[in-house]
């Protein structure tokens, strides 16, 4: 494949939409820029209409513009042989990019949520009700598809690394009103989750090390 200048643009703090593809580049050594865009000065810029879809995160490849988080996704881990060769387990990859998103759908309305008594219940009613359902079903899915330790082949995916992120984000502690503890309920997807933060080939990047870091220090709840 010819190589290509990409760039990844997003806000100045770490999510889960653009760390899945920083972690799958950087995994398969595949150069890129990333260029955070501070929060305060999105709203002149998604003005300016030079963002496709006027959202973030997107991707640059030689100077065109992409957006959509698994559409991204899957390019990088295309090229850095992160997608299984099985048409089937290719499939089992893009349901869970779809599972990331869908979880992200339900929690977004609380995030946006001003009145902080309607914020408090959204976010009780997340912990209790919603959350648990979807975790339930992702350990259904580990249950009927787990061929290894991973996700879904016998080798790291970006499956594994877009749903550790996800896990990640869920129990870090930055959701106000959502328990650290929610993961720790579902015993196959926790030790899943323990066994893909203990993954070298994950560890040993800078954005891992990044990304921990500055969950752990941020102060700005969700």
């Amino acid at each position: 494949m010819q190589k290509s200048n990409i760039k990844l643009i997003y806000f100045d703090f770490s999510f889960w939409r653009v760390d899945v593809c920083r972690l799958t580049l950087s995994i398969g050594k595949i150069p890129y820029e990333y260029i955070r865009i501070p929060r305060r000065d999105w709203l002149i810029k998604k003005k300016s209409g030079d963002f496709i879809f006027g959202q973030l995160p997107v991707m640059t490849i030689n100077g065109k513009m992409f957006a959509q988080t698994a559409a991204m996704t899957r390019y990088c881990g295309k090229l850095a042989n992160l997608i299984p060769n099985d048409d089937i387990d290719a499939l089992l990859v893009d349901q869970i990019l779809d599972v990331a998103n869908d979880i992200t759908y339900i929690i977004g309305p609380s995030i946006r949520e001003k009145n902080l008594d309607k914020k408090k219940h959204m976010r009780l009613e997340l912990n209790e009700k919603k959350l648990p359902i979807w975790l339930s079903h992702l350990e259904n899915f580990l249950i009927d598809n787990k061929k290894s330790d991973f996700l879904i082949s016998k080798n790291l995916t970006i499956a594994d690394i877009v749903m550790w992120r996800v896990l990640l984000w869920l129990s870090c502690g930055l959701l106000e009103n959502i328990s650290k503890n929610i993961i720790k309920e579902f015993k196959l997807l926790n030790g899943y989750f323990s066994f893909i933060s203990s993954n070298e080939t994950i560890r040993k990047t800078d954005e891992y090390k990044e990304i921990t870091k500055e969950v752990s220090k941020r102060t700005v709840i969700m």
